[in-house]
């Protein structure tokens, strides 16, 4: 059985999670085509959960499955699906609109359309590359 497990750089595995990630891994039949774990994606200012769904996270490598959409990207998935119970957990990031404002006093307008052709320029929005 040969699958694959992808993340985002802003997810985290908690220890007891890859547990049961390594015990499902040692129990599993093979027969699962996708593995869903719940995402924790969304917390209120105490650290409680307030946006949590299911996410295609270990596929079978030999189905090919294929990407889709440039920005939150999504695998097209089909087949066998199980739901582990286990959870993946968004890092909490820091107010990016309060950085884009401290930042945007700090460098002029033409630096930043400098830097917006140079992200442009490599694909990275879809521009471009």
């Amino acid at each position: 059985m040969d699958y694959c497990m992808w993340l985002d750089a802003d997810d985290i595995i908690t220890k007891s999670e890859v547990l049961k990630l390594k015990r499902w891994k040692e129990e599993t039949d093979g027969s699962s085509d996708v593995v869903m774990i719940r995402y924790v994606a969304g917390f209120d200012e105490k650290r409680n959960p307030t946006l949590v769904y299911y996410r295609e996270r270990i596929v079978k490598r030999d189905k090919d499955f294929q990407w889709q959409g440039r920005v939150h990207e999504t695998l097209a998935v089909r087949g066998r699906t199980e739901y582990l119970d286990c959870e993946i957990l968004k890092k909490k990031s820091r107010d990016i609109s309060k950085d884009g404002i401290r930042w945007r006093s700090i460098i002029g307008k033409r630096q930043i359309l400098l830097w917006t052709r140079v992200v442009l320029s490599q694909g990275v929005c879809g521009g471009g590359g």
